[in-house]
């Protein structure tokens, strides 16, 4: 089926892809064979995160909710429903110590690994279409489709200060934003 989304996992051994049909494939990046098929969404895949050790993959989907997969032993580990419209986006902090969550409306949740317990709720723009942790994992960055950015402390869920560097909106359009690891 048409693959909506691609990840790979943080040691680049394995590729992960959701589609359409509402499944994911899991490959061996070296062979291209498939090691895991996961199915449990009711919508599309729209969405997919390795955590930092490669042994967790969130997905999202247009069926409003997020999936925890077991990657070495191919399971279902949890499903979160607490998003009002469909997911666009899901990272982890690189500490592991957070995961965040997005919806088409605005909606950003932080989920703490383990319990997934929501740890912030926040009331962004809508149209996020892209999450990033900074390097330190204390602020989470949200970009929409109208090209604004937005930055707001994981500890407190409140707005911090914007990036610095101003952005041309004539001449981009954010679809992804990535923190370099220095």
């Amino acid at each position: 089926g048409s693959i909506t989304t691609l990840t790979f996992s943080s040691d680049g051994r394995i590729l992960a892809a959701g589609n359409v049909e509402r499944n994911i494939k899991l490959f061996d990046s070296t062979s291209a064979n498939v090691i895991h098929t996961f199915a449990g969404h009711s919508g599309m895949i729209t969405t997919l995160a390795f955590s930092p050790d490669s042994k967790t993959l969130a997905s999202g989907s247009v069926d409003k909710a997020i999936m925890l997969w077991d990657v070495v032993a191919g399971n279902s580990l949890q499903t979160l429903r607490s998003h009002p419209e469909k997911i666009t986006a899901i990272v982890f902090s690189r500490d592991d110590k957070n995961v965040a969550s997005a919806s088409v409306d605005g909606t950003i949740k932080i989920w703490k690994p383990g319990t997934w317990r929501e740890q912030q709720g926040i009331k962004g723009r809508p149209g996020v279409l892209a999450l990033a942790f900074t390097s330190d994992s204390s602020s989470l960055l949200a970009a929409t489709a109208d090209n604004i950015l937005g930055r707001w402390s994981v500890q407190t869920g409140r707005r911090g200060p914007d990036p610095a560097a101003p952005i041309d909106t004539n001449a981009l359009q954010a679809i992804a934003i990535v923190f370099s690891s220095d």
